[in-house]
């Protein structure tokens, strides 16, 4: 087995990714997120369905800032 299986998996993952933990009930998060959804390939988020829309950051949104992003939900 590879010694790179041995260590924490999610770590690996990780490797080359950035992520942001922002408080999205707060209007400067969300101003901040769809400015960042303008330069992202992809935007992966895992709220229950309807959670992202009334947010203000559904697919519609998004995806008119940045018609080449990946969006998954």
């Amino acid at each position: 087995m590879l010694g790179l299986f041995n260590s924490n998996k999610t770590e690996f993952f990780k490797r080359g990714k950035q992520s942001i933990a922002l408080d999205l009930k707060q209007p400067e998060a969300i101003q901040l997120v769809l400015s960042l959804v303008e330069q992202a390939d992809m935007f992966i988020e895992g709220f229950r369905p309807g959670v992202i829309e009334r947010l203000g950051l559904g697919p519609e949104v998004c995806l008119a800032r940045n018609k080449k992003m990946i969006m998954v939900e």
